[in-house]
């Protein structure tokens, strides 16, 4: 997938629920990176036989990533993917609502493992692009029924700019 040796990739650490409590459930992330690209890796092992794909891409279970410049500021840029590798990309505090991100976006459902991965073009990640050294604010969620976050909001929504976790691109 994305051609990207994950075993290699960086692990996202732990995941809670949105006020920060732990959670039983196996969710990870990985994050790689090259020259061109930031990939990420989300993978949740369930009964994936009770995933719900909604009318619109945040009606039913769903991966959700943020990405902004700066922590608690806007503009801010969010897509959505459903089981079904649907997507939706939104801008928030710029002059377009959409964002054309030119993601690559693999979403596969096996019986047990619902995986997602992306490829971010670094020069569409955010406005004006993203250069290696340089810090993207970002959150992760598993939304959903109960959803999960990377970095929990500590509120029952997934807009908390000031709760952006940092990823540093080498």
């Amino acid at each position: 997938m994305l051609k990207v040796d994950w075993k290699k990739a960086a692990r996202g650490g732990e995941w809670s629920t949105l006020k920060g409590a732990p959670t039983a459930r196996k969710v990870e992330a990985h994050l790689a990176q090259d020259d061109e690209y930031l990939y990420i890796r989300l993978t949740e092992e369930a009964n994936t036989g009770t995933l719900v794909n909604g009318l619109t891409i945040f009606q039913g279970d769903d991966w959700e990533l943020f990405f902004a410049g700066k922590r608690g500021a806007q503009p801010y840029r969010q897509i959505g993917i459903n089981p079904k590798g649907k997507h939706l990309e939104l801008a928030y505090g710029e002059s377009s609502k959409q964002w054309d991100s030119g993601a690559t976006v693999i979403s596969e459902v096996g019986p047990n493992l619902w995986t997602v991965c992306l490829g971010f073009p670094l020069n569409r990640l955010l406005p004006g692009g993203v250069k290696p050294g340089q810090t993207v604010y970002a959150n992760i969620f598993r939304g959903g029924k109960d959803p999960l976050a990377w970095s929990p909001t500590f509120e029952n929504g997934f807009h908390s700019l000031e709760c952006l976790g940092a990823i540093v691109l080498e």
